[in-house]
C-alpha cells in the first residue's frame, strides 16, 4: 500500500493500483495521406505525397515526400528523393513512473527526421545490376533521459540532435540460372548535433556477400558473410576501441511438396564477435558463438 519503508524483494502485484510503472493510458491515431504520380517527357516521373497524422496525446504532424526519377536509358535510372518522417514517443517514455532511475514525460514531442537521397541504378548486363545511393539526414527532437536537478532520477526530454551522411552500394550477379551472388557495402558518418562528437557504438562501415546456389529444383545451398566495422566509443569511455568482426553463416536445405528440411551453421568460423556496451559491462556484449540449427516443417493437406 506504499507505507512500507523498504521493499524485501518479493514479487508484488501492483496491477490496477497507483503504483504501476506505467499507468493505464489510451492513444488514438487518425491520419490522411495523398499521393500523385506524374509521368512527363517520357523519361521523367515525379512522385509526390504528404501524410498528416493526429495523435490524441501529443498533437499533429505533417510529413511530405517527393521523388524525381529520370530514365535516360532502358538500362539506367537516376532518382532524387526528399522525405520527412517522425517517431512517436513510446508509452514508457511518456508515462514511466515509480522508477528510481528513469521517469516519463507526458509533454514529449515526436522525434523528426529529414532525409535526402540521390541514387543511380544500372542494369550492366542481363545478369548483372548495380546501384549507388548517396544520403544525408538531419534528426531533431531526439528523445533521451536527462538528469533531474537535485535528484537521482532522469526524465525523458526532447533535446537530442543527430546528422549524418554516407553511401550505399549494391550489386547482384547471376552467372548461371542456378547461382546468384549479391553484395552490399555502406559507409556512414554520424554526428551528435549538440556536441558534434561522433555517434558512439554505431558502425560506420557495413558489408555483406550472399551467395545462393540451387543445383536442383528442390535443393539449395547458401553462404552469408557479414562485416561490421569502425565503431567508436563515447569520448568519456577510456576502453580500447570496439573490434570489427566478420561472421560466416552457411545453409543447406531441401524443399518438397509437403515436407521441408534445412540445416544451418551460424558463425561457422567461431569468431569472437561483440557488440558495444556501457562502461558497467567492461567486455561488451558477446554474440553467439558457432551454433548448429535444424528446421523441419510439414504441410498438412
Amino acid at each position: 500500500d506504499g507505507t512500507a519503508s523498504e521493499v524485501n524483494g518479493q514479487l508484488t502485484n501492483v496491477s490496477d493500483s497507483e503504483f504501476v510503472f506505467v499507468r493505464d493510458v489510451t492513444r488514438s491515431i487518425q491520419y490522411a495521406s495523398i499521393q500523385d504520380e506524374w509521368h512527363f517527357l517520357n523519361e521523367w516521373t515525379l512522385v509526390s505525397g504528404v501524410r498528416y497524422d493526429v495523435y490524441s496525446d501529443f498533437g499533429s504532424t505533417t510529413n511530405p515526400r517527393v521523388a524525381l526519377a529520370w530514365k535516360p536509358h532502358k538500362m539506367s535510372t537516376i532518382k532524387l528523393v526528399y522525405g520527412e518522417a517522425f517517431r512517436a514517443p513510446s508509452f514508457s517514455e511518456q508515462y514511466l513512473q515509480h522508477n528510481p532511475i528513469s521517469l516519463g514525460n507526458p509533454n514529449l514531442e515526436p522525434e523528426t527526421i529529414a532525409t535526402y537521397e540521390a541514387s543511380v541504378y544500372l542494369d550492366l548486363a542481363e545478369n548483372l545490376s548495380a546501384s549507388l545511393t548517396l544520403f544525408k539526414y538531419q534528426a531533431k527532437q531526439l528523445i533521451d533521459f536527462a538528469t533531474d536537478e537535485n535528484a537521482t532520477t532522469r526524465t525523458a526530454q526532447n533535446f537530442g540532435q543527430q546528422s549524418g551522411n554516407g553511401f550505399e552500394f549494391e550489386a547482384s550477379w547471376a552467372p548461371t540460372n542456378t547461382l546468384t551472388v549479391k553484395t552490399t557495402l555502406s559507409q556512414q558518418h554520424a554526428k551528435r548535433g549538440l556536441t558534434n562528437e561522433d555517434v558512439p557504438n554505431a558502425p560506420r562501415r557495413l558489408a555483406s556477400i550472399i551467395g545462393n546456389w540451387r543445383p536442383t529444383p528442390n535443393w539449395y545451398m547458401n553462404a552469408y558473410i557479414n562485416h561490421v566495422g569502425d565503431r567508436v566509443r563515447q569520448e568519456s569511455d577510456t576502453r580500447k576501441p570496439v573490434e570489427d568482426y566478420t561472421l560466416l553463416n552457411l545453409g543447406l536445405g531441401r524443399k518438397g511438396d509437403i515436407f521441408d528440411i534445412s540445416f544451418a551453421v551460424r558463425n561457422a568460423t567461431n569468431t569472437n564477435a561483440r557488440e558495444p556496451s556501457g562502461m558497467f559491462i567492461p567486455d561488451d556484449y558477446p554474440l553467439e558463438s558457432r551454433s548448429y540449427w535444424v528446421e523441419i516443417s510439414y504441410t498438412f493437406r
